[in-house]
């Protein structure tokens, strides 16, 4: 994260001197209008226009992993619940088969 705010710095920096050196006016045409502005207005803005884009596309994948990391978190809550259950029946069953065997062997065995 911190190299990433590093590059960011010294790329609005580039920008910035960028911009003091070159602050001539210049018309900007889109679609039916023109705008006539200094071009540092217009390298700022372009810089701004690419970060909020860059910002959405960014938040967009964010909210996407977030809900994927959401949905593997309630998945692992499930399966360890589904885990602990066979494992109680696992240890259970041992208990039971014990018991029987227990009724079976004081059973007196019938004279025939």
């Amino acid at each position: 994260m911190m190299i990433f705010l590093l590059i960011a710095f010294m790329f609005s920096l580039v920008v910035a001197v960028f911009s003091i050196q070159n602050s001539i006016s210049v018309t900007v045409n889109l679609f039916y209008w023109a705008i006539q502005t200094s071009l540092v207005v217009v390298v700022i803005g372009s810089a701004l226009c690419g970060f909020l884009i860059a910002l959405s596309v960014s938040l967009f994948k964010y909210v996407g992993v977030r809900f994927q990391l959401s949905k593997a978190n309630t998945q692992i809550k499930e399966l360890n619940l589904k885990m602990d259950a066979l494992q109680n029946e696992r240890i259970a069953i041992p208990v039971k088969v014990q018991s029987s065997e227990e009724v079976t062997a004081t059973k007196p065995l019938s004279s025939d």
